[in-house]
């Protein structure tokens, strides 16, 4: 069954998925096989999730953020601009 777009996401499971993200980029990187699609979809759900955490249960998603600043600070440009983007326009400004 689909899950309804209006359901609230329990706080466990948003903590669990932000680890789980910054696992797999952790992996990846140690593989060296990042690409930039990939940074794009781990940074915006990143972003969001960080949003709606707070939104929803007033907490901070730590593995999030760690994960946005990881993916910002790379060394190549091209994969670290999605990092920056998701960072700076939806959390800063």
């Amino acid at each position: 069954m689909p899950e309804s777009p209006n359901r609230i996401v329990p706080l466990e499971q948003m903590l669990a998925d932000a680890a789980r993200s910054l696992r797999e980029f952790r992996e990846l990187r140690a593989r060296d096989a990042l690409c930039v699609e990939g940074n794009e979809l781990l940074s915006s759900t990143a972003a969001e999730s960080f949003l709606a955490a707070f939104n929803l249960h007033g907490e901070y998603l730590t593995d999030a953020i760690t994960l946005l600043t990881e993916i910002s600070t790379l060394d190549d440009p091209c994969l670290a601009e999605p990092g920056q983007r998701a960072t700076f326009p939806r959390l800063i400004e």
